[in-house]
Parts: structure tokens; C-alpha cells; sequence
């Protein structure tokens, strides 16, 4: 879906959510290393979500980032993955950098569009 507006995967940071409830047999490894069908330059990102029991049981965030942690860590598939591509923080972290760039390099621009309007305004 993201390819019919970012054809060339520039702009496309993947998420992969709930990999904990991946079938038997498959994983999301060869994804998280940027290594499946559609390469992204952003890369992929896997997580585990809360479970609607973890919900329903009072379950903090913090205790469920904690056992995010404690999966990957322990995961025989992912555990020696860089940690750049799991967990929650690693998402923030990603997102976090991506803001900052767009912030960055657009900001001066729409700062000169501001001006110029302001000034055709006076």
C-alpha cells in the first residue's frame, strides 16, 4: 500500500506489530534486516503489543514494554538482531529521527513562506 505513494520505499518506515503471534515456522527476521521482497530505506521495525488479556488484567505500559524487552532478548529468531529494529523504544527512536529531519529540512523553507506572506501582507 505504502509503495503506490513512496514507489521508491524512501520515505516508508515499516512496522511490524503483534511478531510475538507470528504462525510457527515463519518470522519476521529477512523483513527486520531490510532483506524481504521491498526494501525500505527506513527499514522495518517489529514489535509486541499488549494483548487485549494484558488490557483486560491491568497490565501497565511499562510492564509491557518490559516484556517486549524480555521477548526479543530471549527470542531465539530475533535475540541477535540489531536492537535498532525492535521494540517500541526502537520505534520511537526511528520516528523521533524521522521528525527531526522533516523538521530540518523543510522547516526553513515554510519559515521564508511565512515571511514572504507576511510581508505581502503589509
Amino acid at each position: 500500500m505504502a509503495m503506490t505513494i513512496d514507489k521508491l520505499g524512501e520515505r516508508t518506515l515499516a512496522c511490524i506489530t503483534k511478531i510475538d503471534i507470528m504462525d510457527r515456522g515463519t518470522d519476521a527476521r529477512a523483513l527486520l534486516l531490510n532483506k524481504g521482497e521491498v526494501p525500505l530505506k527506513l527499514g522495518y521495525i517489529g514489535i509486541k503489543n499488549r494483548s487485549q488479556a494484558d488490557i483486560q488484567e491491568g497490565k501497565t505500559v511499562g510492564q509491557s514494554l518490559q516484556e517486549e524487552k524480555m521477548f526479543f532478548s530471549k527470542s531465539p529468531i530475533y535475540s541477535s538482531l540489531p536492537a535498532s529494529c525492535l521494540g517500541t523504544s526502537a520505534l520511537v527512536t526511528a520516528l523521533t529521527k524521522v521528525l527531526s529531519n522533516n523538521i530540518t529540512q523543510f522547516l526553513p523553507e515554510l519559515m521564508e513562506q511565512v515571511k514572504t506572506r507576511k510581508n505581502a501582507l503589509h
